[in-house]
């Protein structure tokens, strides 16, 4: 991984700035949050079907921390970003499953839930498979998840 500084020149293209580079290989597919100071992101662990989240420094790039590692549906990637909406960050995976954790320099989980049926788990059917492949957006108070048979919305009534 690797941190840049673009900066903008008048005369020709733009000039890039190499600011920390680390060996730490932070995730495949979706992009990093940034939010006061440092970078989380779910990446994949040497176990099958585990994740967890890393979080780097962003001035420095070195690891704060890396969470206890989740397990996840079989078959399930990492996909949807990381969203960060009021007090919590919401990390998505394809499968239908929701990791909900507080920001900060400390790991604090807060909930992981499952909305809908994903993966490649051999209980599924073609008719129950369903993937989220999108981030969650809030509006208000809502919640809003498309997955790829239903737009799901969840919040106070």
């Amino acid at each position: 991984s690797m941190a840049v500084r673009l900066k903008a020149n008048a005369d020709g293209p733009i000039a890039t700035e190499k600011l920390w580079e680390t060996t730490e290989r932070p995730g495949n597919y979706s992009s990093p949050l940034y939010h006061d100071g440092l970078i989380y992101n779910k990446c994949n662990t040497t176990e099958a079907n585990k994740y967890h989240v890393v979080v780097f420094d962003a001035a420095t790039g070195q690891v704060v921390y890396r969470s206890p590692p989740r397990a996840v549906n079989k078959g399930t990637d990492p996909h949807p970003c990381i969203t960060l909406a009021g007090p919590y960050i919401y990390g998505p995976f394809d499968s239908g499953q929701m990791w909900v954790f507080k920001p900060g320099r400390e790991f604090q989980e807060v909930a992981f839930n499952t909305l809908a049926k994903g993966g490649l788990g051999a209980s599924l059917t073609q008719e129950d498979h369903d993937q989220m492949t999108s981030p969650p957006f809030f509006v208000g108070s809502r919640m809003y998840i498309r997955s790829h048979k239903f737009l799901w919305c969840i919040g106070a009534k």
